[in-house]
């Protein structure tokens, strides 16, 4: 800029000096004075203005020369830009190829899941129903060990129907099929009825759990009552699992400001900091939690952030790891999506 600044001057005296030769020479002319020593002022002063005009052509040289070089780079650059750009295009349109063809292997990973959970389903119920009637003494008494035998299997065949419906219900959720019957209606009875389900094993593990949850005068909500259900039954299920004996849970239902707010608060095992990110996403399990309960398909949360969002929800955690963990759910008193 300097550089500029000092030729753009050096034009401005030379310009100027050339004004006053051409001046004294027009005026040596008009009057007449081209006498010997007036001639040799002429010709100085001629000579002078070839200096300067030689001074400015090589000025205007070394300006031209800049530009150049100045142009010569800013075409190089252009050239690198034109091939990063390309680059840029492939790479893009090869990211958009391999997202289509992730977005085909998780329909066929979810069509074969769909299927293989249908067919799965269907013997497990006739074995549920077998170890049913031993129990309920369809063919007789069992003894205390047969019995023992029997309930055993008649829970693993629980667990696992329950594992297949979590992969059934995340299918229909990610293929659209999952209806939903939206009413106006109050959640309290469905929170009663999760927390009465779940009480009896948290306290059979020596857990302390407690609820708060109002009788009366609760406002209703859009909701379909089956699958909100799910979604506490499982954050419940999941409290009682993963919080150690001689912990306590709390739930509570409320309302702040145009929402209705469910709480579940546990003292249990917590999330690792760094994994919270994932603590919705599907097929996660945190490291600790796998270490305490090794069943379980890691489909729970995300069925239940997909269910709370399709009522105009939103579900947040807050956790130390070692500390417990506290969910909160808030569902606008009116907007409830439909569908």
């Amino acid at each position: 800029m300097e550089n500029k600044k000092n030729i753009s001057l050096k034009e401005k005296a030379i310009w100027l000096i050339r004004a006053v030769v051409m001046v004294v020479v027009f005026a040596m002319v008009f009057f007449d004075y081209l006498s010997p020593l007036a001639g040799g002022l002429f010709f100085l002063l001629l000579l002078a203005d070839s200096v300067l005009l030689a001074v400015l052509f090589s000025d205007f040289k070394k300006g031209w020369e800049i530009f150049d070089a100045e142009t010569q780079k800013k075409s190089i650059e252009l050239q690198e830009f034109d091939k990063i750009t390309r680059q840029l295009v492939r790479r893009e349109l090869e990211v958009d190829r391999a997202n289509q063809r992730l977005a085909e292997l998780d329909a066929a990973k979810s069509d074969f899941i769909s299927v293989a959970a249908h067919q799965l389903r269907t013997p497990l119920t006739g074995i549920k129903w077998s170890y049913t009637a031993l129990l309920d003494k369809d063919t007789g008494p069992l003894n205390p060990d047969q019995k023992e035998i029997a309930e055993k299997g008649l829970a693993a065949i629980d667990q696992s129907i329950g594992l297949i419906n979590d992969l059934l219900n995340v299918a229909h959720l990610e293929e659209g099929k999952l209806d939903f019957d939206f009413k106006r209606q109050s959640i309290v009875p469905v929170a009663q009825k999760a927390f009465a389900g779940i009480k009896l094993l948290a306290e059979e593990k020596n857990i302390t759990i407690s609820s708060k949850i109002p009788e009366t005068g609760f406002p209703e909500i859009n909701m379909d009552a089956e699958k909100m259900g799910l979604v506490l039954a499982n954050l419940l299920d999941n409290a009682v699992k993963y919080t150690p004996a001689g912990g306590r849970i709390e739930f509570g239902i409320g309302q702040d400001q145009g929402l209705i707010k469910i709480v579940i608060q546990d003292s249990g095992i917590g999330i690792p900091k760094n994994q919270k990110g994932r603590l919705f996403t599907k097929f996660f399990r945190a490291d600790n939690a796998t270490g305490v309960q090794t069943s379980g398909t890691g489909l729970g949360l995300y069925m239940v952030k997909n269910i709370v969002e399709r009522h105009g929800g939103k579900i947040a955690v807050n956790s130390i790891e070692g500390q417990g963990a506290t969910f909160i759910i808030t569902i606008p008193e009116q907007s409830a999506k439909k569908k």
